[in-house]
């Protein structure tokens, strides 16, 4: 029996002991299998994280072209979102990489630093494009207001204007086009444009006409308005341009970094997977043989123990019964005393440990349960221990006994405890104060400080974590960050006083703004600043509303540290504490002396003239408009008087810009000096001025306006210069004279027009035969618009005659308008309203016409003498004034060299590069020029040798004084004398006796023209005088000689 038990026991040990090595070869196996089935379970997010990657880059990429797409809404939004969403995936991928031993390597610095420069870029070419085309809107409606503002002016009166509209329009169109197509701007052809619209701007300004439209406020602010926009614009879209190129090419080096990533993550995890399917199929194989060999030995041992302890081993199962539900009070009887009886009184103990155990750790769990930290054990794996409510919260169905601490993740998809902490750990013993984000599944997201410390049990080793909230702490000191930013990088100063008022504390900007250091001020009150500009019921009332309101703002003057004194916009805010008592003040100013100074100065630009500082047309008519007002209620009259130089555009044409200006401010001061203080002097533009008097007396009016006409016709010294002007004064009052303001200033203009029509220099009060007058001057205006086509106008010629053969060399062309009800109207009449209408060019043109097909007509049968032929100044500088004359001498046949050109020496300096050029193409034509009205003007002698000009006409003034003045004689002498040197001859004009004509004969003149040889007639007689002239040579002696 003993043998057969030998045999027993020895083959149950051999087979042990082949269990026992299948075993260990399962284990190493079931080890591999959980390292890789491990590994797959990061795979497989890390997979999805690179994928999530190129997805949020993708909606990324989308919210860039949309936002460069002007009719589709702000993309910014979605754009954020992607960010937030591409941040997270790379936060998880970025964990994961820290656990997965790839084989192959992708740098998740090198995608974020990449991504951060995509992202950035992307947000900043679509908001500088979205900002662009806003500001192009501003700019279209700029022009728009501006295109508007110019078409109230008439087209066919004021091209200029029309031109001007079309300029801003093919602006605004030229910069549209390119912002919408994201195309470089053409700069040559800008350049083009904005010179265009330069030159019409200046056209503009040189058309007395229009140019009040550049004075008007908002047409010069507009068109400055306009030309800064646009700049602004073009520069801003071409830096937009490169930044959207750099943004294309960060973009493609993106795509590849993701593909890169994606490729390394997809190969890794396809080699896992085919690994963890050859450990299982290994697995399979050893347990086959380990199976049987553990059955066989389980039956051997049994039938060998099962007749020795199978009673005791019943009671010990009913005793684990009643410890599994948690009744310890159940204890093992047994009256042997082999092994099994020592192992009763072993578990009967162990019994009773376990009933003190349960009893401590149901209060300890109580305990970890009410504390408002989380508290998670795990064991040296990893493994959970031990987890309290709290943290079961923070990780609901991931806090699990028995459970992995990788299964809690942060808010960003990290491993709460990472294998950087886990080496930390292992080297330290312990974390403290590592932050972490969770997110509860309500969606609150928390910031949890994380402490980790050793916990050594029955010589193993656990770790204790604990997680602690400290969200509100951390959002506490964000805004204690953000507050502390504000205060220190503010552009505004801050002050903060306590609650007597004493500086406890300023910012950067305070010391900027007012020059006190912190060291200056704190412990001060803050009148330091004090300028002593406010008085006491200023502070009184602002006190009264900060106590009584808690707050008070408004604008202040203060002085800096310097002495000067500075313009603020103060707001004070009361800090109560939590009984609602005043702690501490916070005061917050800007320095708005620029602001202030710019407003004047806007004011000012708007409201006076820029040279002599007198009031605007614009702040005069609101000054008349209140001054009428007052004059209702206290039934005092208004007195308006309107002053326009006589001579100044000679002076300013001859001189220049500078003389004329400091003629205008000499003006200015001389009008001020003569009114008072109340009375109102203001420049409405070029040389008129008016003068406003309220409350004026009556009986000294008429003694102001003469003095004004006295005082100007004075002459005036302007750098070493003696310069002669004149003015015409037009007055008229209310509400004797005018009953409505404009009445007052009609009457007031009319009259100044009046006294300028008739001899000028004076002063006329207005009546109603001014209004007559006007209303016929402007019938006559209708009347000769038709007169050339009514065949109203006719030309007559008055012949010159050599005062030596007493023959006739030339004849001047004049002009006379028959009117169907008014009779001949002379020129000097009508030929000043044809001037101001513009119909000169027409009625100069048509002259110029019938004088040539007249001359061809009746003159080639007798001969050709020299016709002369007044030209307006205004036809003259036509561009087209040359080649219109050629092709009527063309057309006519009229020799060009017996054509004569008269025109005045004030238009030879009014233009006078381009006059020269229109002279010299004249002589090249053939055509000789003359002089008209010589010495009335600025020319000399000397000023006329650069030009063509052959023959001198003698102003009918020194003519007509010949005979009474020895000086004007000894002028006319000398004259002649030096226009004979330089080749000129010299007409005498208007000479109407033999006395005067036997003066001009001993003078030098070599032409004379007037009454005392014949009056003007028409061709025909011409024609006829010419013919006898011809054939009776003798016929001269019927003439005057010397």
């Amino acid at each position: 029996m003993k043998l057969q038990y030998k045999l027993y026991i020895g083959l149950t040990a051999i087979l042990g002991i082949l269990l026992i090595i299948g075993g260990l070869i399962l284990a190493q196996e079931g080890q591999k299998r959980e390292a890789t089935e491990r590994l797959m379970t990061l795979y497989r997010p890390a997979q999805a994280s690179a994928e999530g990657l190129v997805t949020a880059f993708s909606q990324f990429n989308s919210g860039v072209t949309s936002g460069l797409n002007p009719s589709v809404d702000d993309p910014s939004k979605v754009m954020v979102q992607s960010i937030q969403l591409f941040n997270e995936h790379l936060g998880q991928l970025s964990s994961l990489t820290q656990l997965i031993p790839f084989k192959q390597s992708f740098s998740i610095e090198a995608i974020d630093q990449q991504f951060d420069e995509v992202s950035f870029l992307g947000l900043s070419v679509v908001n500088q494009y979205r900002e662009l085309i806003q500001q192009q809107r501003v700019l279209e409606g700029q022009v728009e207001s501006l295109i508007a503002q110019l078409g109230s002016v008439s087209g066919q009166r004021y091209p200029d204007t029309l031109l001007m509209q079309r300029d801003l329009l093919k602006l605004s169109l030229f910069i549209a086009s390119p912002l919408h197509r994201s195309e470089l701007y053409d700069a040559n052809r800008l350049l083009q444009l904005e010179n265009q619209l330069v030159r019409r701007i200046k056209a503009i300004q040189a058309d007395s006409e229009l140019s009040y439209l550049l004075d008007m406020t908002e047409m010069g602010y507009g068109l400055g308005e306009v030309r800064t926009l646009y700049a602004r614009i073009i520069n801003v879209f071409n830096t937009f341009y490169v930044k959207r190129n750099q943004y294309e090419q960060a973009q493609q080096r993106m795509q590849q970094l993701l593909e890169a990533a994606n490729k390394v993550v997809n190969s890794n995890g396809a080699q896992a997977l085919n690994q963890l399917q050859a450990i299982t199929k290994n697995s399979t194989h050893i347990e086959y043989v380990l199976i049987p060999l553990g059955i066989i030995i389980a039956g051997l041992l049994a039938y060998q123990t099962a007749s020795r302890i199978r009673k005791p081993l019943e009671q010990l199962l009913e005793a684990t019964r009643f410890a599994q539900q948690g009744d310890f009070s159940y204890r093992i009887e047994i009256e042997s005393s082999d092994e099994v009886a020592r192992l009763a009184h072993h578990f009967n103990e162990m019994m009773d440990r376990l009933g003190s155990i349960t009893v401590s750790r149901s209060y300890l769990q109580q305990v970890l349960d009410t504390v408002l930290h989380a508290v998670i054990v795990v064991d040296d794996d990893f493994k959970m221990k031990f987890i309290n409510t709290t943290a079961a919260t923070y990780f609901p169905n991931k806090a699990q006994v028995g459970a992995s601490i990788f299964n809690c993740r942060t808010d960003e998809g990290a491993f709460l405890l990472n294998e950087p902490d886990r080496c930390l750990l292992r080297e330290k013993g312990e974390l403290l104060g590592l932050e972490k984000p969770i997110r509860l599944v309500s969606g609150q997201r928390l910031i949890v400080a994380m402490n980790v410390a050793r916990l050594s049990l029955n010589e193993s080793q656990h770790w204790v974590i604990t997680l602690h909230d400290i969200t509100a702490i951390k959002n506490a000191q964000r805004s204690l960050n953000l507050y502390a930013k504000i205060f220190e990088t503010s552009n505004d100063a801050i002050v903060i006083s306590n609650k007597h008022n004493v500086i406890e504390q300023v910012n950067p900007a305070f010391t900027q703004i007012t020059g006190y250091s912190a060291d200056d001020v704190v412990n001060q009150n803050p009148n330091i600043l004090s300028s002593g500009k406010q008085d006491r019921d200023f502070y009184k009332k602002m006190w009264g509303e900060l106590l009584m309101y808690g707050r008070w703002q408004g604008e202040i003057w203060n002085r800096r540290k310097s002495g000067e004194a500075y313009a603020e916009w103060l707001s004070i805010v009361a800090i109560h504490n939590e009984y609602g008592l005043i702690e501490r003040f916070v005061g917050v100013f800007s320095d708005i002396t620029q602001r202030k100074e710019a407003e004047q100065l806007i004011h000012r630009q708007a409201n006076y003239d820029a040279l002599t500082e007198l009031p605007n047309r614009r702040l005069f008519w609101d000054r008349l408009a209140q001054a009428l007002l007052q004059s209702d209620a206290s039934q005092q009259g208004v007195a308006l008087l309107y002053v326009d130089l006589d001579g100044f555009k000679p002076v300013n044409d001859t001189y220049g810009h500078e003389y004329g200006d400091l003629l205008l401010k000499h003006v200015a001061d001389n009008l001020k000096a003569l009114v008072k203080n109340t009375d109102t002097v203001a420049r409405l533009g070029g040389d008129e001025f008016a003068i406003l008097l309220p409350a004026f007396d009556r009986d000294k009016l008429e003694g102001l306006a003469g003095k004004i006409v006295h005082d100007l016709m004075q002459p005036i010294e302007i750098k070493g210069k003696q310069i002669y002007i004149g003015a015409s004064v037009g007055i008229s009052t209310y509400p004797d004279i005018a009953q409505s303001q404009e009445q007052l200033i009609h009457q007031a203009d009319s009259a100044m027009y009046y006294v300028k029509a008739a001899n000028k220099n004076n002063y006329a009060v207005y009546d109603e035969q001014m209004e007559l007058l006007a209303s016929q001057r402007m019938q006559l205006e209708q009347d000769l618009n038709s007169a050339v086509d009514n065949q109203q106008l006719e030309v007559i010629f008055q012949p010159m005659f050599d005062v030596k053969s007493n023959r006739i060399v030339c004849a001047e062309a004049l002009l006379r308008w028959q009117h169907p009800e008014k009779g001949q109207i002379m020129p000097d009449v009508f030929i000043p309203i044809a001037e101001e209408s513009g119909l000169i060019q027409h009625i100069g043109h048509w002259v110029l016409r019938e004088v040539c097909r007249l001359a061809v007509l009746q003159m080639s049968e007798v001969g050709f003498v020299k016709v002369a032929v007044n030209i307006s100044p205004k036809q003259f500088m036509q561009p087209d004034f040359v080649s219109g004359l050629a092709q009527i001498l063309n057309e006519t046949g009229f020799p060009a060299e017996y054509l004569e050109l008269e025109i005045t020496e004030r238009l030879i300096f009014d233009e006078l590069a381009a006059t020269s050029v229109v002279m010299q193409k004249l002589a090249d034509l053939g055509v000789s020029i003359a002089i008209d009205d010589f010495g009335i003007g600025y020319a000399t002698l000397n000023d006329l040798k650069r030009f063509p000009v052959k023959e001198l006409k003698f102003d009918r003034s020194f003519i007509k004084e010949i005979r009474r003045s020895h000086d004007d004689q000894t002028m006319i002498r000398a004259l002649a004398d030096m226009a004979h040197q330089m080749g000129m001859k010299v007409v005498a004009e208007g000479v109407e006796d033999l006395p005067s004509l036997d003066l001009l004969k001993a003078a030098g003149c070599d032409l004379v023209q007037g009454f005392v040889y014949h009056e003007a007639m028409s061709m025909t007689s011409l024609v006829r005088l010419l013919d006898q002239q011809n054939t009776q040579p003798n016929s001269n002696n019927k003439y005057p000689s010397a």
